[in-house]
Formats: structure tokens, sequence, C-alpha cells
């Protein structure tokens, strides 16, 4: 099973100091490891959209697992993501789930 890889880059930690995301971003690697045991390997990084001018952080997930298997598990990890980590999160907070690179790419 994977791990949320700790310690985190400077930036963030940073972030999540400023807007109180700590506890919420291991709750969410918790609820990763529960939904998707196949999980190989997951870290968070601070991602900024110029667009849209705005930053979040982004829990990064590879798994072993084809598409079909983890689109099994989405939804009921979504209700309970949302429902327990709270609505003021939502817009700063973001998990992708992708399968693991194999390196026939």
């Amino acid at each position: 099973m994977g791990v949320l890889v700790e310690p985190f880059p400077p930036d963030v930690r940073e972030y999540c100091d400023r807007h109180d995301l700590m506890p919420a971003l291991r709750e969410s690697g918790w609820l990763v490891q529960k939904y998707f045991p196949q999980a190989q390997r997951i870290s968070a990084e601070l991602v900024h959209d110029p667009d849209a001018d705005a930053d979040w952080v982004a829990l990064n997930v590879e798994g072993d697992a084809p598409p079909q298997a983890i689109l099994a598990h989405d939804a009921a990890f979504l209700d309970e993501w949302s429902a327990t980590i709270g609505g003021h999160v939502l817009d700063r907070l973001v998990v992708m789930i992708y399968p693991a690179d194999d390196g026939r790419s």
C-alpha cells in the first residue's frame, strides 16, 4: 500500500500552514489508502493555474490498477472525502489518481 510521502516540499508545507490544510491533506492520504489500496506512491505538490490566478495542493496518487478499477471506487471516495475534509478545503486541495507509469509510454 502506498503512503503519503513526507516531509512535504517547502512550498506545499507553507501553503498548507497558511490555509490550515495540513489536517485535510493527511486525512486525504488516509482516505486514498482506504479506497485505493493499490496506490504505490502518494505525493503532494503546489500547483499554480495562471489562467485562474489560483494555487492549490495536488495530492498525486499513482497506483497499479486499470482505469476501470479506479473508477469503481471513485464515487465512494469522493463522497467520504468531501464530507470528511470540509467545504472550505475543496477549492485549495485536489486529489489526482493515475495508473502507475509502467515505462512503456
